[in-house]
């Protein structure tokens, strides 16, 4: 297949492909895979759930934690 031929090919899948392929595509070239979903039903990007781990990583460090004893306390009072 030439070069040419590709291209009409995937202008012709991207014109007729749903939302949900599109995004997929989409994800496979910029290389951020969808690796879940919220409860919402919305994806969650491998780069951007890297980034969350990191910023809670970074709280963990600077002690912004609750301790499970700490939650069963508070949770008395719910």
């Amino acid at each position: 297949m030439s070069t040419i031929e590709l291209k009409e090919k995937l202008h012709q899948y991207i014109d007729t492909a749903s939302d949900d392929e599109l995004q997929k595509l989409n994800a496979y070239v910029e290389d951020d895979p969808i690796i879940g979903y919220t409860i919402e039903g919305d994806p969650i990007r491998a780069k951007a759930f890297k980034e969350r781990a990191r910023a809670a990583r970074a709280e963990i460090k600077k002690g912004n934690f609750i301790t499970l004893d700490e939650l069963k306390e508070d949770m008395k009072t719910w």
